[in-house]
């Protein structure tokens, strides 16, 4: 199956508005008047994909 341009750009537009609603709902404001960023995923790819150094 092959995808129009058009096709493409629809899918590419929805998961940006996903991603940034997402995002939207994970920054908060801490007393202070700072921005929070929850972060609720962390990247466990192994190291060697990483190309950093292991802390285990």
């Amino acid at each position: 199956m092959f995808l129009t341009e058009t096709e493409c750009e629809r899918i590419a537009k929805r998961t940006a508005d996903i991603v940034l609603a997402e995002l939207r709902r994970d920054i908060h404001r801490s007393p202070n008047g700072n921005l929070m960023i929850e972060v609720v995923e962390v990247n466990t790819l192994p190291v060697s994909l990483r190309g950093g150094v292991a802390h285990d």
